[in-house]
């Protein structure tokens, strides 16, 4: 049996199915409620579709419509005036102000990038060893010994780590 899908549920709807094919939907719809629950959802999208197009669907299409479609050419009453587009270029008059815009937007990116990038490294910085000023970090934190344990605890290079051992 093929493939169950919407899309066979759609050409049911539409009648684009040939006449074995309309036998093994409605066999699959007499069998599955889920089918039919999504079959009554699909045709009730389709009726709203029609519904809001229906106005469209009647309205006479335009002669001038219809005579560009045949290759004709028709005379209307009202002819429309086409206006030309003016191209603007930056002039003398203006100062060339267009030209000088165009490189704000890469000012403006080479900025940032030397802004975050200054503020990048020098917060990084001081949280690294040595610091801005190039000392080390200190710190108080020693690794545990287990107790009973006759082995002294590590022994660090910092100096403040020393004196508390």
């Amino acid at each position: 049996m093929p493939k169950r899908s919407d899309e066979r549920l759609i050409a049911y709807l539409d009648g684009a199915v040939d006449v074995t094919e309309r036998r093994e939907v409605e066999a699959w719809l007499e069998t599955d409620p889920v089918a039919r629950d999504q079959l009554a959802a699909l045709a009730n999208s389709a009726s709203l579709a029609r519904l809001a197009f229906d106005d469209v669907m009647h309205e006479p299409v335009p002669d001038r419509l219809l005579a560009a479609a045949r290759g004709e050419t028709v005379s209307s009453n009202n002819p429309t005036k086409i206006v030309p587009f003016k191209v603007w270029r930056g002039s003398a008059r203006h100062g060339g102000l267009r030209g000088s815009w165009a490189g704000l937007p890469f000012a403006a990116s080479l900025f940032g990038l030397l802004l975050g990038g200054s503020a990048a490294y020098l917060g990084v910085s001081k949280f690294m060893p040595g610091g801005l000023g190039g000392r080390p970090l200190r710190s108080r934190w020693r690794p545990p010994t287990m107790p009973g344990s006759k082995t002294p605890p590590a022994t660090s290079n910092y100096p403040r780590a020393r004196a508390m051992a």
